[in-house]
């Protein structure tokens, strides 16, 4: 199987539909509108470091991401832990734990994040009423998101480090276009982990991407200057 990695496969193209927008913009019966405003209106708000789901709990409900940042994290037996995934606003996570009836991985948050919780339970027996809303249930199952971890695993740091900073620049966009300024949520350390690298490492491209001027941060906020010189790294 051919590991090439494509520009096309590791930026993060938005989701063609939200729960809170798409579901409830559709033209659902009334009290299939009324019970899923209900079920979707609350939100909940997680500071840095705190779990949304642990490793092994049963599985009852999943969350979007309003705002903000989680990560995917799973802990090893001789006590390290191995960071997995990051998600942003618009996705989807825990999901997955569906078929297993039980969360694979310890989900937290990255900084501070909004959450809408789902009941899964609650959820299915509103999509009894609405073939519409099973419709979508069924996008939701079926989309497969792509795993930049392994179509990155045999590429060079900078390759590496390019297609992430490219990935987290098109969180947001509505067209899937790369935007030039973004905001970076997690620590180094965070993404050295997520990486595979040595946070030295990712200390050092930082300052060699800024020192070739292709690249500037200014505290979170990291901004290309030469868009072209990432696009061909990640290719």
């Amino acid at each position: 199987m051919s590991t090439a990695t494509n520009l096309e496969d590791v930026l993060r193209y938005p989701r063609s539909f939200s729960l809170e927008g798409d579901l409830l913009s559709d033209c659902l019966e009334v009290g299939v509108q009324k019970q899923l405003n209900e079920l979707l209106g609350v939100k909940k708000r997680y500071k840095n470091g705190e779990y949304i789901f642990a490793e092994g709990e049963t599985f009852g409900s999943f969350v979007e991401v309003n705002s903000g940042a989680l990560k995917s994290v799973i802990s090893h037996p001789s006590g390290g832990e191995s960071i997995t995934g990051f998600y942003y606003a618009g996705d989807l996570v825990g999901w997955d734990a569906i078929c297993s009836g039980r969360h694979t991985c310890n989900i937290v948050s990255v900084g501070n994040s909004v959450l809408t919780s789902v009941n899964y339970k609650k959820l299915k027996k509103i999509a009894t009423q609405s073939s519409v809303l099973q419709e979508h249930l069924l996008k939701i199952a079926s989309q497969n998101s792509s795993n930049l971890l392994l179509r990155l695993q045999n590429q060079t740091a900078e390759a590496k480090m390019a297609a992430f900073l490219l990935s987290l620049s098109v969180v947001g966009s509505e067209s899937g276009s790369v935007n030039r300024q973004f905001e970076l949520l997690m620590p180094r350390k965070d993404i050295a982990n997520y990486l595979g690298m040595a946070a030295e490492t990712v200390s050092r491209l930082f300052h060699a991407f800024q020192e070739q001027q292709v690249l500037s941060v200014e505290r979170k906020m990291v901004t290309f200057l030469d868009l072209d010189y990432f696009k061909n790294l990640a290719k």
